[in-house]
């Protein structure tokens, strides 16, 4: 379950429950129970053109305090159900229908500082890092598969003037001393709206929401994605590999929302320069 470059699917959380994972034909889930405060209910991708976005819904139960207790995925026929637990006011503990379990740390402040995870296919850990005024400024994410070295991935994040959206997420590789290798920029921009993913949990791999994780923090919903990658190429006559800088996907968002500022719908337009294909999309929001 390594966290996955976004370039192939641009936008989710939520980053970010008991699992139910199957072959078969699954109906599409419903809300369980609605969020008190009209939270976010549910997030569709709604219609595409071209089939590269697999993550198609995500909805959200909540309880009569407004804490989230499920967050169901459905994936083509695959159904993914979290169940979260709470201590102290804060997310501890989320399980799945695989065995996965993520385990979350807060420092004494409350803010979250550690998240480790296991499943059957990997463990590892994610640590978050942060200013003295409390703005995360990067993540580091390790997975540790069976008879492998670890994947060390570091993603630091910028924001604009007012702090208020991460406008630039620079992802490197880390070597077995944390030394970095640039994989992958992400530049976006933003509406002046307010986002409903900040109310979502830090669960992992939800990396379908626009931003990708950031979208947890972001105070606006994103209007335009850049993201600039690197490729291994050997010109020259050098037998050497160097790293190439390539732009390999761009996309624009427009929104309608809601008397309240939130959107109810969105509409994509994507172009994927490495692969050579482009699309629209469109998604719902309900509340």
């Amino acid at each position: 379950m390594q966290l996955k470059t976004n370039y192939k699917f641009p936008f989710f959380l939520v980053g970010l429950l008991t699992l139910a994972a199957c072959n078969k034909k699954v109906a599409t889930p419903k809300t369980l129970d609605a969020s008190p405060a009209g939270n976010l209910g549910r997030y569709d991708l709604a219609t595409e053109d071209y089939d590269v976005l697999p993550i198609t819904t995500f909805v959200f139960s909540y309880d009569n305090t407004n804490n989230i207790t499920n967050v169901f995925e459905k994936s083509s026929q695959t159904l993914i159900a979290y169940a979260l637990n709470y201590a102290d006011g804060h997310v501890n503990q989320t399980t799945d229908n695989t065995l996965g379990v993520q385990n979350f740390s807060y420092d004494a402040t409350g803010r979250l500082a550690n998240l480790s995870f296991m499943d059957l296919a990997d463990t590892g850990a994610r640590t978050f890092a942060y200013d003295n005024n409390g703005l995360l400024l990067s993540f580091t994410d390790s997975v540790k598969k069976p008879n492998a070295l670890p994947t060390l991935m570091q993603y630091a994040l910028t924001y604009d003037s007012t702090h208020s959206n991460v406008i630039l997420i620079t992802q490197n590789q880390l070597d077995l001393e944390h030394r970095p290798t640039l994989v992958q920029q992400s530049f976006y921009t933003f509406d002046d709206k307010p986002n409903p993913f900040t109310a979502c949990p830090w669960i992992r791999d939800a990396t379908t929401l626009p931003g990708s994780l950031p979208a947890l923090v972001n105070k606006n919903n994103v209007t335009g994605t850049h993201i600039v990658g690197t490729i291994f190429q050997t010109s020259g006559g050098s037998s050497v590999p160097k790293l190439d800088t390539i732009s390999n996907y761009i996309s624009s968002r427009q929104y309608t929302y809601n008397s309240k500022g939130y959107p109810i719908t969105c509409q994509e337009a994507f172009q994927d320069l490495q692969y050579n294909y482009s699309g629209n999309r469109s998604f719902t929001y309900d509340y």
